[in-house]
């Protein structure tokens, strides 16, 4: 089946996302890792969310993507079940990260600029 114009589009621009995702999130958690005066807790907490969204890109984007060109379903059903799994996952650890970063610095004040010891 020859692959429409639109289709071919809208399947390169879901891999740019993918990439530009990783690579942006990765790069979130080394700039937090080399500059030690990041470790604090806020900034752990965008670390972990910046984890869970690599995560996110990494499982649930390879598939759209390949959805989206081949227009069938390349993955058998057990796999599916696994990446829905998986998908959950790593939307729910980013909900409860971004929860967690607006509680904790409301509760605790100024205490989360606090330096993590190393």
């Amino acid at each position: 089946m020859p692959l429409s114009g639109i289709v071919l589009t809208i399947g390169i621009l879901l891999g740019i996302t993918t990439l530009v995702g990783i690579i942006g999130n990765i790069s979130v958690c080394l700039v937090v890792f080399w500059n030690r005066s990041m470790r604090n807790q806020l900034h752990l907490l965008l670390v972990n969310l910046a984890i869970a969204d690599v995560g996110m890109s990494a499982s649930c984007m390879p598939f759209a993507v390949a959805t989206v060109l081949f227009h069938e379903e390349t993955i058998g059903k057990p796999f599916c079940y696994f990446n829905g799994f998986i998908n959950t996952l790593f939307a729910m650890a980013s909900v409860l990260t971004i929860c967690f970063s607006v509680c904790i610095p409301v509760r605790l004040g100024s205490a989360t600029n606090e330096q993590i010891p190393h």
